[in-house]
C-alpha cells in the first residue's frame, strides 16, 4: 500500500496523526479499480473525493506526508501491533 496524506481532503491543516485515525464520522476509504475511478468521481458528485493511494503487490505499507516518509512499515508488523491489545 502506498498513500499519500497530502492528498486527503481536509478542512485545515491538520497533523499526520489527525489524518491517519481521526475517526469522522463522514470518513471513508473505498477500494476503486483504477479502470472504475471516473465513474466512480462522477457517482460522488460534489461530495469531496481524491485518489489518496494505491494497493501494491508488496507486503510493505509506505505512507507520505510532504515528501517524506510518515510509516513505512511491513503489513504483518502492523497487523501485529494492531490486534496486540485484544489479543486476551
Amino acid at each position: 500500500i502506498e498513500m499519500a496524506l497530502d492528498s486527503v481532503p481536509a478542512k485545515g491543516a491538520l497533523t499526520p496523526h489527525a489524518l491517519l485515525f481521526s475517526e469522522s464520522p463522514s470518513r471513508f476509504v473505498v477500494e476503486v479499480e483504477p479502470e472504475k475511478s471516473d465513474a466512480f468521481r462522477t457517482a460522488m458528485g460534489l461530495v469531496p473525493a481524491a485518489c489518496v493511494g494505491t494497493v501494491t503487490t508488496g507486503s510493505l505499507v509506505t505512507i507520505i506526508r510532504e515528501g517524506h516518509p510518515v510509516i513505512k512499515c511491513e503489513l504483518e508488523r502492523l497487523r501485529s501491533a494492531w490486534k496486540a491489545p485484544l489479543a486476551f
